[in-house]
């Protein structure tokens, strides 16, 4: 049995859909960077997702995004035999808000607030 890695963190670099070459399978590799133990410390995680989770990730993930992951760690070793540890994903999910590709225009705000009603309690907030 494999160890199961429950991380957040932010994407180093942009995901590259690729796809293996003996079974045309969807395939992302993408390394986030965790916080570690100390203030301005970092823990890199290299991760691999394959099929509908590497489209997807892919689909809606850039440099910088906030992304959680649930994996399986795993072990390789390279031609110079130094090893390797990766995670091979298995959930995937949004870690925080999605940052907007372009700002939003002059004569519009960035957000709108929801008006609510304090005399009824009205809201379409759930709590």
């Amino acid at each position: 049995m494999k160890p199961i890695v429950n991380a957040v963190g932010n994407l180093t670099k942009d995901v590259v859909l690729e796809y293996t070459k003996t079974n045309n399978i969807p395939m992302v590799r993408f390394t986030i960077a965790c916080n570690g133990s100390r203030e301005g410390d970092a823990v890199f995680l290299w991760c691999k997702a394959y099929d509908k989770s590497a489209e997807n990730i892919a689909k809606f993930f850039r440099k910088g995004d906030p992304i959680q992951i649930l994996g399986e760690l795993s072990q390789y070793s390279d031609e110079r035999k130094e090893s390797h540890t990766y995670c091979e994903v298995m959930r995937w999910s949004f870690a925080g808000p999605r940052r907007r590709e372009t700002p939003p225009p002059a004569d519009e705000p960035a957000y709108t607030q929801k008006k609510q009603s304090s005399e009824t309690g009205d809201s379409d907030e759930p709590f």
